[in-house]
């Protein structure tokens, strides 16, 4: 009886173990149109609610999960007292501001010269990389600032604004050789590429992705495979290009499909889809079959011109993964008692005198 206990017991911890790495799995959605985070399910789309707003938050471009768990978001609003990195509790929500900063800032406004940060990610080094841009005489130059990953603090300019060949800044990635991708917009709104620079000392290395039907970039992802995914957003598609050389490969998401319109935010869902924000026609989050590039549905709506997105596991465990844990827990304290030694009363010797 003792043996099948111990085996329940275990089995209940091994399950809320296993619970933990299968926890729900959450798809967050920056929406400027409501100065919002959107929270839906990861697996069905189904809307849980506003996750973030107030604090600051205004006009969200892109956004992940940093390396300490939380969501990071940035401001694209385009205003030198708003242009900041925002930082909230994964869990609930709440504001998590660095030391000295108020709202929910990470990255203070106009901070090393931030303005309009359209995206930005950690690098291999833990430090925070954010887009910025200078505009003067009808012409717009941009860059690449670099900060603490632990207080936000302002480091340095990574890739000088001077000798960059950005004009709109969209995505910035670190890819798979350790170099740093940045997608970018000409003024006109015409023309776009990607551009490569050295991840180490932010030197520029040359354009990348430049050939297909590019018109307007958007986001852009290095898939598992190694292959690059950029947003076009001027073609209201998805094209795919070579992850080491940089060619073209082929209009993965055709022009319109399902409704796309000005794509930009990407991602690979659970399941392996590609999952893409559309900030027109059905406006929300479109998926597409992770092999064919086929319109699958629109899996999260109510989002109001949708820009980043980003899929997070949740971090509470569920109920009823807890009472496993507690019936595991339960029985095997019972067992430990049973074999607990039992105190025994021995009188004393009688002394004789």
């Amino acid at each position: 009886m003792k043996k099948r206990l111990w085996i329940l017991g275990w089995l209940a911890i091994l399950a809320f173990t296993g619970a933990l790495d299968a926890r729900a799995v959450l798809l967050y959605v920056s929406s400027p149109g409501s100065d919002s985070v959107l929270r839906y399910d990861g697996t069905t789309g189904a809307f849980l609610g506003v996750f973030a707003s107030g604090n600051g938050l205004h006009f969200p471009s892109d956004i992940l999960v940093g390396p300490d768990g939380n969501i990071y978001v940035s401001n694209n609003l385009g205003i030198p007292a708003e242009s900041g990195i925002l930082r909230f509790d994964r869990a609930t929500g709440a504001p998590r501001p660095s030391p000295g900063n108020s709202g929910a800032f990470f990255v203070s406004p106009g901070s090393g010269g931030l303005f309009g940060p359209e995206a930005f990610t950690f690098g291999p080094d833990g430090r925070l990389y954010a887009t910025s841009v200078v505009t003067g005489g009808g012409l717009a130059h941009g860059g690449v600032l670099r900060y603490d990953g632990t207080t936000g603090a302002f480091l340095d300019t990574f890739v000088l604004y001077s000798n960059s060949n950005l004009d709109f800044p969209n995505d910035i990635v670190f890819g798979p050789d350790g170099n740093l991708y940045v997608s970018h917009t000409t003024v006109d709104g015409q023309h776009g590429g990607v551009l490569r620079y050295d991840g180490t000392t932010g030197g520029l290395l040359g354009d990348f992705a430049v050939g297909g039907p590019l018109v307007g970039t958007g986001g852009i992802l290095f898939a598992p495979n190694g292959d690059l995914y950029v947003s076009n957003r001027g073609g209201d598609s998805i094209l795919r290009y070579d992850g080491k050389t940089g060619a073209f490969i082929d209009t993965f998401v055709p022009s319109g499909s399902g409704g796309l319109q000005r794509p930009r935010g990407l991602a690979f869902g659970p399941d392996g889809d590609l999952y893409v924000s559309s900030s027109g026609g059905p406006q929300g989050v479109l998926r597409y079959n992770q092999t064919s590039g086929a319109f699958i549905d629109v899996f999260a709506a109510n989002a109001r011109s949708p820009q980043g997105i980003v899929f997070a596991s949740s971090v509470v465990p569920e109920p009823g993964t807890m009472v496993l844990l507690a019936v595991g827990l339960a029985l095997i304290a019972r067992i430990l008692l049973r074999r607990a030694p039992q105190a025994v009363y021995a009188p004393s010797p009688r002394v004789r005198t």
